[in-house]
This record gives C-alpha cells, sequence and structure tokens, in this order.
C-alpha cells in the first residue's frame, strides 16, 4: 500500500512537470520577409532549410506560433499549422513585396495581442528578412525588430527573446553594427525583458 502511494506521488510530480513545461514553452512570432530588391537579395537556402525545421517542430510538437509572410496588402498571417505547407510551397515559388514595417506590425498587433491574452509563457519572435532590411536596422526606427518586440514584452510584461536571421552575402553593413544597434535600443530605453540574437546564413 505504502508503495503504491509513493508510485502515485511520483506520477502526479511527472505530470506536473509536463504541465508546468507546456504553461512555460515560448509561443513563436514567425516574420518571414520574402521579397527580392534585387536579383542577389533574397533568403537563401540555408534560410528556407531553418523555416521548414521550425515548421516541422510545430506541427509535431503543437506548438503555439503565430506566422506574418509580409507582401504588402496581400500579406499573410495564420496560426494554423494546416497552413504550414502551403505558406513553405508559396516561399519556393514567388517572392513578395518588399515590406512596410509600420503597416505590417499594426496588421499584426491585434491577433498577436488577442492570441497571448491567453498565454503565460515567455514569448519569442522569429524573423527571416533579407540584407537589406537587416542593414536598414542601424539607420532607421525598425519598428518591427525594436518598438513591437517591446511593445509586447511591457504590454504582457513579458521575457521576449528576437532572432533575426538574414543572409550575409547580401549585408549592406557588418554584423557587428546590427548587433550593436540592437545592444544600445536595449540598453539605452531599459528593455532588460529582450535579449537580441542576430544569426547570418
Amino acid at each position: 500500500m505504502k508503495m503504491k502511494k509513493i508510485i502515485l506521488i511520483c506520477n502526479l510530480f511527472f505530470l506536473f512537470g509536463i504541465y508546468s513545461f507546456s504553461q512555460t514553452e515560448s509561443f513563436k512570432i514567425i516574420y518571414i520577409d520574402n521579397s527580392k530588391p534585387t536579383r542577389e537579395d533574397i533568403l537563401n537556402e540555408a534560410m528556407y532549410d531553418k523555416i521548414s525545421a521550425i515548421f516541422d517542430k510545430i506541427k509535431t510538437e503543437d506548438q503555439k506560433f503565430i506566422l506574418f509572410l509580409s507582401n504588402g496588402v496581400n500579406y499573410t498571417i495564420t496560426y494554423s499549422t494546416n497552413s504550414l505547407d502551403k505558406i513553405l510551397d508559396k516561399l519556393f515559388s514567388s517572392n513578395s513585396s518588399v515590406p512596410d514595417q509600420f503597416f505590417d506590425v499594426e496588421k499584426m498587433r491585434d491577433i498577436v495581442y488577442e492570441k497571448l491574452k491567453k498565454y503565460n509563457g515567455d514569448i519569442s519572435f522569429e524573423f527571416f528578412i533579407i540584407g537589406e532590411t537587416a542593414g536598414n536596422i542601424c539607420s532607421k526606427a525598425a519598428p518591427l525588430f525594436k518598438f513591437f518586440p517591446a511593445e509586447i514584452a511591457y504590454s504582457f510584461n513579458k521575457k521576449v527573446d528576437v532572432t533575426i536571421n538574414c543572409p550575409f552575402a547580401t549585408l549592406p553593413v557588418k554584423p557587428e553594427e546590427i548587433k550593436t544597434a540592437l545592444n544600445f535600443y536595449r540598453t539605452e530605453y531599459g528593455q532588460e525583458n529582450i535579449t537580441y540574437k542576430l544569426l547570418t546564413f
């Protein structure tokens, strides 16, 4: 009888651990800039592979996410795993228009807020952008990469991780300059809940 109680307690701890992990798993917000301002400045094969791997993980683990595919007024936004294969096909077969960051943030905001109100864990942004867009982080306001994550971190009092993925070959500035710009914004404005990571491919 005593052994049964011990086993029951262990099972309860195990189930509680699973539940706790599921509650703290990061909600992923994915943004993809599939534009092609020049013949060379595009998402490269390694970036497509990473996007595909993220999609597979989301489908396998049923991870909570929102995906925004920028394309002017013809943008796509989804939180359904059933649409991910179609999104991937669209990435391979066509290119979108150059992003308007303010427009994209405006279109993302309502659904991001709606979904995050029901979520208790941390939040991560995963940006896939071309070199020109990444280079602008140093010289422009970059509302997508600086202001929107900061807004979300403040509004929900959450830890927010931001990963920016871009092709190295077409970067108009050195990666260190982008990292410095992002770090300056985080520290200068006291955004201690935000961490930035720049990955080049």
